[in-house]
């Protein structure tokens, strides 16, 4: 939001009007800079993951500038569309095969694994801030979402605050946090609604 000017004027507005103003602020940014689409995707995301603000100064990890990541933007390149085990698990009829399908997963059982309100989810660390129902009210919990438990440990030099990893498969039994498997869990929710 810095980098497209619009900090100052998305302050106090509604959602739709900031929703609006973000989307012509990335356009503009786009020609101006002479990005293709495709390539203003990769730009916002890329921001969005690495890059923090401090101070109205923009920070950014050496490491990550250091790495070289292929990118293709290539919309013609043919996706392989890859599923799980056949299991009819309400939103889905596969089982998933990556880290979407969790999420997909978590939001359709979320009341039943004891948070009823998704406050936020987005692509960085943690990926989502939900409201876990407890007998005094509701508290704020972060989660981050993996495929396989192990994804996590790619986070544990994070100082930021994660509650619960949530995955398909808890394939890393010494994870420092709560690790829900929803491999699992889908499976006895399911199995008690028959």
């Amino acid at each position: 939001m810095y980098i497209l000017n619009l900090i100052g004027d998305l302050k106090g507005k509604d959602w739709d009007e900031n929703y609006d103003k973000f989307n012509k602020g990335a356009i503009s940014f786009r020609d101006k800079h002479h990005f293709l689409p495709q390539e203003i995707d990769w730009v916002l995301t890329f921001i969005a993951s690495y890059v923090e603000s401090e101070n109205e100064k923009f920070l950014i990890d050496e490491e990550v500038l250091k790495t070289k990541v292929p990118l293709s933007v290539d919309d013609e390149s043919q996706i392989d569309d890859l599923v799980g085990e056949p299991m009819e698990l309400k939103v889905m009829r596969w089982t998933p095969t990556n880290e979407m399908g969790v999420v997909a997963l978590f939001i359709e059982f979320r009341r039943e694994l004891g948070f009823p309100i998704i406050e936020i989810i987005r692509t960085s660390f943690p990926d989502a801030a939900v409201f876990e129902s407890s007998s005094k009210g509701y508290i704020r919990k972060y989660i981050e979402f993996e495929f396989k438990s192990s994804g996590y440990k790619s986070h544990l030099r994070s100082k930021r605050k994660c509650d619960y990893v949530v995955c398909w498969e808890h394939d890393w039994k010494d994870c420092p946090i709560p690790v829900i498997e929803l491999k699992t869990e889908v499976l006895k929710i399911i199995g008690k609604e028959k």
